[in-house]
């Protein structure tokens, strides 16, 4: 048997935030049936981990039992040295050493005389080499590049028991001083260094997040902050259009849900607020979030509006994804925004803004003067640091490249047209937020989001190959479709702005056993938590765990023979109308959705989709899913599908919907009949039916409860 038990993490060195849970993922189908669970009928809880532990497991295989395939390419992977020469790097491999008391001048190939960056220890290691990175915390203000490598090792060294932590942050060491701002007391500074992300370190030696001005106040990764419908985020009202907004205030208008074809009503009757008539500020200038597309959120600024107005302009050209859905939806009634990162709204404790008069909408800001609200601490005696980096390390033109056992701290690396690289046993804490404090809103989504300084180094690829509207996340692309074949495994993820992991244009690639928590509180962009928009051949998605999510999907497939099994997602689609906790794309082919736990969402649970130009998704399958209190339970559309042996109870919709019709109506005029030649059979759920709000008798196919 194998015996999984819950891991013992300390909390030393552990980021102070909202809290961390969730569970130890399941086993592979292989080995489901050889599994002892250490609780029953559900996998062990996580507790309060530290930012230098990871999920274990202890295996007692049985004898003759031989080694999983997962296991099997990890091993051979770490194995695996280089052979093509870098022309940047040393050729000859070796084992050299990074230590925060360490020194370029040194060659870096003993413990005793170890470089003091990242470039050093890679060039020193070279192809087939190892770059063992000591405990300790590094601050890099520079991206570096692993370009053209084969077979190379970046890990934590393991004789320390304490974290290796790359962190993305620097020091605010200008001072501060007290002033007044719109009437309230703060502290203010002329730190020339731009930061996007402001943290202080407590009593404890802890990193504390300080949230950004925001209206209505709340904070990221709070239960304020996703409060979508209950008042922390504002509604659009009906009579609103695109680029054109009118404030309806925390009151519930009707709407109608075009999914389900019923009436619901999104109110917030609890919640008292004022207009942002009642403001008495202009919020001209202002950065909003906007979730006016559905399943696509964009981030844009208030172009005018006048003191005392419930209504405002804001741009429109940067409208939130593919096909811009945001110009489609304005006025529908599910509209939210939310005011961030100004000045004009800097009114609660911890909140902070740059006071910049002459902001650059179309380009990086230069930041201005730096305030603060705190009454609970003096910034002059405190440490504060601020990020100032997206990407600490690049993959790029590499082969069989391994990361392991390190921890991102305000920063991350991303995979670029790369092969086989293995990103295993990591911790990423706030890796991805967006530039919105210094008003970078670029307009139509370019890969500039990175700032000039940034991607002139290493980025040489068109904007279709890295679009990201906002936050820019940890990830894999390639330039064209190859197959990049990256391993993600056992990596924790935690506190994102935009997506836990993307792939773009890549293919091959496998993600198990990865926790994601706290992901993506604005949800800008193409809403998803794990976003697979790969192009060429299979996806794995393995043993994974996604607990408190933003964005209106969890894992979201569109490659040919997909394989998603022996997941937990939880506490999903927070921020964002419509969605589901495992989506497949129209252009999916044989997707398989085996074995997974969704429970406690928002959203649907598992769907095979389409839109409404007559292209459908074709022989998936969902077979033996539990499904407990989401949205919806199954939702179907396409054909020649394989519904079989799945369970689902306590949905506010249909537990089982094998869609008959799409886009629904009352009437048999529908556009697409579907599912004709679907297997339905052997599923568990109290309301199984063709339509997903009402019963609809599954007439069709072969069919069976």
């Amino acid at each position: 048997r194998v015996s999984c038990s819950p891991p013992l993490i300390s909390s030393s060195g552990s980021p102070r935030g909202p809290g961390v849970g969730g569970r130890v993922a399941l086993p592979t189908s292989r080995q489901a049936a050889d599994v002892e669970w250490t609780t029953p009928m559900r996998p062990a809880r996580w507790e309060l981990g530290g930012m230098d532990s990871k999920p274990t497991c202890r295996r007692r295989l049985r004898e003759g039992v031989a080694m999983s395939h997962a296991w099997a390419f990890v091993w051979l992977s770490l194995a695996c040295f280089g052979v093509p020469q870098s022309s940047t790097f040393a050729s000859a491999s070796a084992v050299a050493y990074l230590a925060v008391n360490g020194s370029d001048a040194n060659d870096g190939l003993s413990t005793s005389a170890p470089v003091a960056t990242l470039a050093a220890c890679i060039g020193a290691a070279g192809n087939g080499g190892t770059c063992y990175v000591r405990s300790g915390r590094y601050h890099v203000t520079e991206t570096t590049v692993v370009d053209q490598m084969s077979g190379l090792t970046i890990a934590k060294y393991p004789g320390d028991s304490k974290p290796a932590i790359i962190d993305g942050t620097v020091e605010v060491t200008a001072g501060w001083e007290q002033t007044k701002h719109n009437g309230q007391d703060v502290w203010a500074t002329t730190e020339t260094t731009a930061v996007w992300q402001l943290f202080y370190v407590d009593g404890g030696g802890n990193r504390v997040h300080l949230p950004p001005a925001r209206y209505p106040d709340a904070s990221p990764w709070t239960r304020e902050g996703y409060d979508r419908d209950g008042g922390h985020w504002r509604y659009e009202s009906t009579s609103s259009s695109f680029g054109f907004m009118i404030d309806s205030g925390p009151e519930a208008e009707e709407e109608t849900d075009d999914e389900f074809g019923s009436m619901t009503t999104d109110g917030a009757t609890d919640y008292e607020a004022a207009s942002v008539a009642e403001l008495g500020v202009s919020l001209k200038g202002c950065p909003l979030v906007l979730n006016i597309g559905h399943w696509t959120t964009m981030q844009s600024y208030v172009s005018n509006h006048t003191t005392g107005q419930r209504n405002f302009t804001y741009n429109s050209k940067n409208c939130g994804g593919r096909d811009c859905p945001a110009e489609r939806h304005p006025g529908d009634g599910k509209g939210r925004y939310f005011v961030e990162s100004c000045p004009a709204v800097l009114d609660a404790e911890g909140e902070w803004a740059y006071n910049d008069t002459s902001p650059t909408y179309g380009g990086q800001g230069s930041g201005g003067t730096l305030l603060l609200k705190s009454a609970a601490f003096d910034p002059n005696i405190v440490t504060m640091y601020g990020k100032n980096l997206t990407y600490a390390l690049v993959v790029k033109n590499s082969e069989r490249v391994t990361i392991e056992g390190l921890t991102f701290f305000g920063t991350t690396l991303f995979d670029w047209r790369s092969s086989s690289s293995l990103i295993r046993d990591n911790s990423f804490d706030y890796p991805s937020f967006s530039k919105r404090s210094l008003m970078y809103l670029v307009p139509d989504a370019t890969p500039g989001m990175l700032g000039a300084e940034e991607q002139s180094s290493w980025f040489d690829g068109a904007t279709a190959n890295w679009v990201n509207s906002g936050a820019m996340p940890t990830g894999c692309s390639t330039k064209g479709t190859y197959d990049s074949n990256s391993t993600w495994y056992n990596n924790r993820f935690s506190y994102t702005d935009g997506p836990g992991l993307k792939f773009s244009r890549s293919g091959g690639d496998t993600v198990d056993n990865n926790h994601f928590y706290q992901i993506d509180y604005s949800a800008v962009g193409d809403g998803f938590t794990v976003q697979a928009l790969t192009t060429d051949n299979g996806f794995t998605y393995r043993r994974n765990t996604i607990d408190t999510a933003g964005a209106s999907a969890g894992l979201r497939v569109g490659a040919v023979d997909s394989l998603v099994e022996l997941n937990y997602h939880t506490n999903m689609g927070l921020v964002q109308h419509d969605g589901a906790s495992v989506q497949a794309g129209k252009s999916q082919f044989g997707v398989k959705m085996i074995r997974n736990w969704i429970l406690d969402t928002s959203k649907l649970a598992l769907r095979i989709d389409s839109g409404e130009d007559g292209v459908f998704g074709v022989n998936g399958t969902m077979y033996k899913n539990v499904i407990k209190n989401a949205l919806g339970g199954t939702q179907v559309k396409g054909f020649k599908h394989r519904i079989v042996s799945n369970t689902a109870t306590d949905c506010i919709n249909a537990d089982v919907n094998i869609m008959r019709r799409y886009p629904w109506s009352s009437t048999p005029h529908s556009l697409f009949n579907m599912n004709n030649d679907t297997l339905t059979r052997n599923n568990a759920g109290g309301y199984i039916s063709g339509q997903g709000s009402s019963y609809y008798e599954i007439n069709y196919g072969d069919y069976s409860a």
